[in-house]
């Protein structure tokens, strides 16, 4: 090599060797920037997931507080119904025996 070129090349090979260095810092850098990212992304997703599960629960519950009003309604007209049809027949079997 021609001792004009050998600084030359001497300072793109150091320049090189740099910018590998520098290149393999950044990947090393983006990708533990990417690590914190999936955990924080993961933990924030569990807290979501979390949120939405006590919100179902506290959901569910109402339902089954509303559910149970309602078998407790249909009860309650199944007993003034069972009544009136208690009465109705009474009042039937009065006027059959009214009637020769």
């Amino acid at each position: 090599m021609s001792p004009i070129l050998e600084p030359r090349a001497a300072a793109l090979d150091a320049a090189r060797q740099h910018a590998e260095q520098g290149n393999k810092e950044t990947q090393q850098d983006l990708i533990a920037h990417a690590e914190q990212l999936n955990k924080e992304t993961r933990q924030e997703l569990m807290a979501h997931t979390d949120r939405r599960i006590n919100e179902t629960l506290v959901l569910i519950e109402d339902l089954r507080h509303d559910l149970q009003g309602v078998a407790e309604g249909v009860l309650t007209i199944n007993q003034k119904l069972d009544r009136y049809m208690d009465q109705t027949d009474q009042r039937l079997m009065r006027l059959e025996r009214q009637v020769p």
